[in-house]
């Protein structure tokens, strides 16, 4: 499948971009004048999505490779979406994936990546949208996937969407990378029964006579239809043996979960969110997931409180985020007869912002 680029307004659009020729960029490190922003990186293979965190690499919640590593590695430890159809094993799909039979699209605005997917054989549509959300006390990432009955009968399955493993907060890139397996002793998973796993090490991994216990950590949950998603966090409770994470074997076999014993500790967790819905002709349903950094469980648990109350958060501030940008480039005011020039220069405008900043009064 050839790969196809054109673009519409301020969006991108890379048509079977899998079989592109490999890109990476970040995202740019807007959150507003009173936001916190992540640092996230994406390429165009998988889920678009590589690696993301806080401050630095030391920082990743998704383990940062550079670029030759991230192609290899995204379609495996990026997010991940596995479709379960009532048929069970033999059915079981995974969409976005390089050897889906999909029609994939990757759309890149600079203010969020957007992937699509329309697979005729199942009939079902997929559209995933990341973005980082702006003007919060704690650093967001957040993410929808909306899945589309585009068949003429109702689809019935079960889905597990998320990330394979999740890197605890305090790991830092040279533990990530050298000593992997010795410092699994350290992590573990907290307020998972809220449905708002806190990641990170029990303590510092410090060579020192004092222990410095860890109060900040990562944090995700999820929602649909306004109520919680439970998710997994032990990953060989969907991959069973498979640890290449290639295939969730447990998931293909057993389908759902439900309430079976997760390990919390010691362990590389991942953080999936999982549910059964049936879904209507021309119908959809959308899960929104957040994947943050919090000072401790409190600000994760009341930060996943006010989200979960508020039904058009996750719209509210996509669109808040895109107003962030446009409200940017607007001080520049070149419009030209090619409209491709006009957004790169845009583009070029807000990358000389980051970097040398806008002043803004008081």
């Amino acid at each position: 499948m050839k790969p196809r680029y054109h673009s519409e307004g301020d969006s991108f659009f890379i048509d079977n971009y899998n079989h592109a020729p490999p890109f990476s960029n970040f995202f740019p490190a807007l959150a507003g004048v009173t936001g916190k922003p992540m640092w996230v990186f994406y390429t165009n293979r998988g889920q678009g999505i590589a690696s993301f965190g806080v401050n630095n690499k030391d920082g990743a919640m998704m383990e940062f490779l550079p670029a030759n590593k991230a192609y290899q590695a995204t379609p495996i430890l990026g997010f991940r979406t596995f479709i379960r159809p009532q048929a069970g094993k033999a059915g079981l799909f995974e969409p976005f994936s390089m050897g889906s039979k999909g029609q994939q699209t990757m759309v890149v605005r600079p203010y969020e990546l957007e992937l699509r997917e329309r697979d005729a054989e199942h009939g079902l549509e997929f559209t995933a949208v990341t973005f980082g959300v702006p003007t919060e006390n704690c650093p967001v990432l957040g993410r929808s996937l909306t899945i589309k009955n585009i068949s003429a009968r109702p689809q019935s399955f079960s889905f597990a969407d998320g990330m394979p493993r999740v890197v605890p907060m305090g790991m830092n890139d040279y533990l990530v990378k050298n000593m992997t397996r010795t410092i699994e002793a350290f992590a573990e998973v907290t307020n998972l029964k809220s449905q708002v796993p806190f990641f990170k090490l029990k303590i510092e991994p410090s060579d020192r006579p004092e222990i410095r216990w860890l109060e900040s950590g990562f944090f995700s949950f999820g929602t649909l239809n306004g109520e919680d998603v439970p998710v997994v966090v032990d990953p060989a409770v969907l991959f069973g043996h498979d640890t290449s994470l290639v295939f969730p074997s447990n998931f293909a076999e057993r389908g759902l979960p439900g309430n079976q014993k997760q390990q919390i500790s010691n362990i590389m967790p991942s953080s999936f969110f999982c549910g059964a819905v049936t879904i209507k002709p021309k119908q959809s349903v959308t899960i929104t997931s957040y994947y943050g950094y919090g000072q401790n469980v409190a600000e994760a648990a009341a930060f996943a409180a006010r989200v979960r109350a508020e039904a058009p958060y996750f719209s509210a501030k996509r669109e808040e985020m895109r107003r962030i940008y446009v409200d940017l480039v607007e001080h520049m005011g070149l419009e030209t007869s090619n409209p491709t020039l006009d957004q790169y220069a845009r583009v070029t405008f807000m990358d000389n912002v980051l970097r040398g900043g806008l002043p803004v009064a008081f």
